[in-house]
């Protein structure tokens, strides 16, 4: 009799749903001859089951697949949508606004009846790897992709038209003559170690030929040009009379399957790529006729462009890929366009919607033997962020970890998420007296690059006076200048480039810092981002406070871009350049930390509220 096991927070999750009106859903997970494991679901309308069962085709990798459905007890779709052998979930209606998952009940469909049963709940701690991959995966597969740059042409605008364009790309990709080849790391030590080897497909498993989760393996689909005798082909050059009404469009293919560590390529191809690149091929014909079927005049402009994603979301046990209308990769402008699609995904796949989770920056990065689960835009953000550091080092993040607690001893609150701390004479730039307002700004421009919010780099001290001057707050002649800047500038510009909202929090007096404890530590609480304190001669940047609020003591947790040594976490800990300070206490740079009788202004960017 076969196991079913299910993760523990598919029946919440259902559970959680259930709140809407004709919610149902998909159920995805393994299953082998033995045990059926549910792992997630596909949250829509009872009415959108079949378009959400194609688009779950070409979202989640295999050997992952749709096992069954979910919905209100009773209802006469859920054996309709659920093959023999499925696993149907059902829930009772809601009382009382209840969300509990104690409602959910399972079954098998057997005999075209449904069997109760009791699964077996799984937690992620007990299935998951240390990455978040579900440890059967991580364990028993490897990843193996499989990517091509594809242009689509139609003449006229009808869907059989459609059809045919699209079923010649298929052609192109996974017909009889289509022959994939592997790229295989080349040998360490080499002379060529960077350029990968090209081999085709056979006996032995893709484990063997260095795939690895860090790595996956690579196939690129070619045309075989020789002819059955092995007699090589001349070169061909074919011309076409077009119609004037003729359309393109770039498909970026990028399909991301896991094949058993035991299976030979060869079978690995035939038995799972392939039949994966024609659901993404689908798929791409799907969203190319929605978005045909949206406009009023299909003649007017080119096909929109379809890039295929591969994203590891937080809570997620397993991969996702997702397609978008994107010509390349990562511009601010097409990120926005992007948004109503994020937002249709942030409710299928049940993900908060106040943060951004799918965005191309959160784009799994495995370029160049990346870590897995690594995330970025090939890399160039993450690589953009770590470079500039002092002597040509990678600057540092997060370095508040692993300094001592504060002697406050009252409540904590911090930073949420990752920064990267930049200080004086980074980026080969010596702005070591005037530029540390800057530097507080690229911290806190480097906190939401980290977060995704944005695809871009924290801006440099010319283009920050730009902005400065395009907003018409200061003169030309400010570009290039050693000129300070304060937290209202830094809110302008935080607008200006980011599109980042804030709040502003003032004292007359450095002694009234400690006033403004309770709000600073509802803004960790409730914002996460990292704070700059302007005032007197010195700008910081605030990443938490610990506050007693039986006694009023507090401590500041102090980021000091006045540093100008090297990218050395020691010596940034004992010179106390980001430390634990009290009101009173002195400065890492010297002087009073807070001056008394000068005005602070404490700029609070506010988390965007988006995906």
């Amino acid at each position: 009799m076969t196991v079913l096991r299910v993760l523990a927070e598919v029946p919440a999750a259902i559970a959680a749903h259930r709140q809407q009106q004709q919610a149902a859903g998909l159920l995805v997970g393994l299953r082998d001859d033995s045990s059926t494991m549910v792992v997630g679901a596909l949250h829509c309308e009872a009415e959108d089951l079949p378009t959400t069962k194609e688009l779950a085709g070409a979202l989640v990798p295999p050997p992952l697949a749709v096992l069954g459905c979910y919905g209100p007890a009773g209802a006469s779709f859920l054996q309709l949508h659920t093959e023999e052998g499925g696993v149907i979930a059902t829930y009772a209606a809601p009382a009382n606004g209840d969300g509990s998952s104690d409602g959910v009940q399972f079954a098998i469909k057997q005999g075209g009846a449904l069997s109760p049963c009791q699964p077996e709940p799984v937690t992620p701690s007990d299935c998951c790897a240390a990455d978040g991959l579900l440890r059967q995966l991580a364990e028993g597969y490897v990843p193996v992709r499989c990517t091509a740059e594809l242009v689509l042409s139609i003449c006229g605008s009808s869907d059989d038209t459609l059809e045919s364009a699209f079923k010649e790309l298929e052609q192109q990709v996974c017909g009889d003559r289509t022959v994939f080849v592997a790229e295989v790391p080349s040998a360490a030590g080499s002379a060529a170690a960077a350029a990968p080897v090209l081999r085709l497909p056979g006996a032995a498993p893709f484990a063997e030929l260095g795939a690895s989760w860090a790595r996956p393996a690579l196939l690129r689909p070619l045309q075989r040009a020789s002819g059955a005798g092995g007699a090589a082909a001349a070169p061909r050059l074919a011309w076409q009379p077009g119609q004037q009404d003729q359309q393109h469009s770039s498909l970026c293919l990028d399909v991301l399957c896991y094949v058993p560590t035991s299976m030979p390529a060869s079978e690995a191809v035939a038995s799972v790529v392939r039949p994966a690149v024609r659901r993404q091929l689908a798929a791409m014909q799907a969203d190319v006729a929605d978005a045909l079927a949206d406009r009023s005049d299909r003649q007017v402009a080119d096909l929109p462009p379809q890039r295929a994603l591969h994203l590891h979301p937080p809570g997620f046990v397993h991969h996702i890929t997702v397609l978008y209308p994107l010509p390349q990769k990562s511009t601010e402008p097409e990120e926005e366009a992007l948004l109503a699609r994020r937002q249709a995904l942030h409710r299928l796949l049940a993900l908060p919607t106040d943060r951004p989770l799918l965005r191309v920056a959160n784009a799994v990065d495995w370029s160049a033997g990346a870590a897995a689960g690594a995330a970025g835009a090939a890399g160039g953000l993450a690589a953009a962020l770590a470079a500039g550091g002092v002597g040509g080092k990678p600057r540092l993040s997060d370095v508040h970890v692993g300094l001592p607690r504060s002697p406050v001893g009252g409540s904590v609150h911090l930073v949420q998420g990752s920064y990267d701390y930049y200080h004086y004479m980074q980026d080969k730039f010596d702005d070591s007296g005037w530029g540390c307002a800057y530097r507080s700004l690229q911290t806190l421009c480097s906190w939401f690059a980290r977060q995704h919010y944005v695809a871009r780099p924290p801006p440099g001290h010319r283009e920050i006076q730009a902005a400065l001057v395009q907003l018409g707050d200061k003169e030309a002649a400010f570009i290039g200048s050693k000129n300070w800047i304060g937290a209202i500038e830094l809110g302008y510009v935080l607008d200006a480039l980011l599109g980042v909202q804030h709040r502003v929090l003032s004292v007359q007096s450095g002694d009234d810092m400690p006033t403004l404890a309770r709000e600073i530590a509802h803004h960790f609480d409730t914002q996460g981002t990292p704070i700059m304190i302007g005032g007197g001669v010195l700008a910081y940047t605030l990443l938490g406070i610990d506050f007693d609020e039986r006694t009023g003591r507090c401590a500041f947790l102090i980021l000091d871009p006045h540093y100008t040594g090297g990218e050395d976490l020691k010596k940034i800990h004992a010179g106390q350049w980001v430390a634990w300070k009290q009101p009173g206490d002195k400065a890492a740079a010297g002087g009073e930390l807070f001056v008394s009788g000068s005005f602070y202004n404490l700029l609070c960017p506010q988390r965007p509220t988006t995906v």
